[in-house]
């Protein structure tokens, strides 16, 4: 029975490693090869390819960590979708932006309700239980499932070349990408470092953290929006938190680590501590009205750092102490 419990969970992180190797042809020039009918221009190339990296390696492995200790109905059905979702989000790109292309994108959004579901099961099931939204830690994990289904709906607007409220083709497809990595991966790893401090002032500093890792997705697309000092607030309040969050991971949970997650958790914190730096200078620069750091710049930096060295070493060095702990 128990490895029943685990299968989907196994499931996940087989499709995390399948999907990073998928990933990893995916940055070979295919589209010339098949003749595709369409290529992407300089601007979108990388920032599509950070998409990809999300649908096909982060999300599963970010859900096989966070859903604890059972994984309910709605964690096996995303679960199963995933790489069939993540495989039509691929081919989406290979298609002319249309109708057609969006269509392919659905089996995405239809993941990601499943992943939001089980955001809610779990609040839901806390409230029950305890009559509590809380603790933190879970709360912002529950915010992470949620955020990813509002990434899933810009990418449907991204491919179907649809422009709500004026907004370019790019900035559109940087909506998705944000509220899969700000948005999803970010509280998920900010709850799984608060599992681990539970006491001291650190604690009293990890909930200043979550609070802004939770408020700082909508506030980021909300100021984009409304106004720009909005903007540059939300930047502010989003990079602090993960500075902070930064601070935390590595004075206070990989000194506890073995070396090799220990070495993950510092290069997650470094990195995500370059990122915020690039996301408040964007912000200035918009707030200013002069452009400080260009969108492939800030793909190339901002993207690369948070993709690989925040997320991918968080995640991995979160695998790795959970099997440790599993032995």
């Amino acid at each position: 029975m128990k490895i029943a419990k685990l299968a989907p969970v196994r499931f996940g992180r087989t499709s995390a490693l399948i999907g990073g190797i998928v990933w990893l042809v995916l940055l070979l020039p295919l589209s010339d090869w098949l003749n595709l009918p369409v290529s992407s221009s300089g601007e979108t190339w990388l920032i599509e390819r950070l998409l990809m990296l999300a649908v096909l390696v982060f999300v599963p492995l970010a859900l096989s960590l966070a859903v604890k200790p059972e994984p309910s109905r709605a964690f096996g059905y995303a679960i199963r979708l995933q790489p069939i979702g993540a495989a039509l989000v691929i081919v989406s790109f290979a298609l002319r932006t249309s109708l057609l292309a969006a269509a392919t994108t659905l089996i995405w959004t239809l993941t990601t309700l499943f992943v939001a579901l089980i955001g809610l099961e779990r609040l839901w099931q806390r409230w029950k239980t305890t009559g509590r939204v809380l603790p933190l830690e879970e709360l912002c994990i529950d915010a992470g499932l949620a955020y990813v289904v509002v990434g899933s709906g810009w990418l449907v607007l991204s491919r179907a070349g649809l422009n709500p409220m004026n907004f370019s083709d790019t900035i559109v497809l940087l909506t998705a990408v944000h509220f899969h990595y700000a948005g999803f991966s970010a509280p998920i790893l900010t709850g799984l470092v608060g599992r681990t401090i539970q006491t001291g002032i650190a604690r009293k500093l990890y909930l200043a953290a979550a609070t802004g890792v939770i408020a700082g997705p909508p506030l980021v697309a909300a100021g984009i929006t409304l106004s720009r000092p909005v903007e540059v607030f939300s930047a502010v309040t989003l990079a602090s938190s993960l500075f902070l969050l930064a601070m935390l991971m590595m004075f206070f949970v990989a000194p506890k680590a073995s070396p090799l997650p220990r070495l993950l958790l510092i290069l997650s914190a470094m990195s995500v501590i370059v990122t915020m730096i690039f996301a408040c200078l964007y912000a200035f620069g918009r707030f200013a009205g002069m452009e400080t750091i260009s969108i492939p710049l800030m793909a190339q930096v901002h993207g690369i750092s948070n993709a690989f060295g925040f997320v991918l070493c968080g995640l991995l060095a979160w695998t790795l102490l959970e099997n440790r702990s599993a032995d």
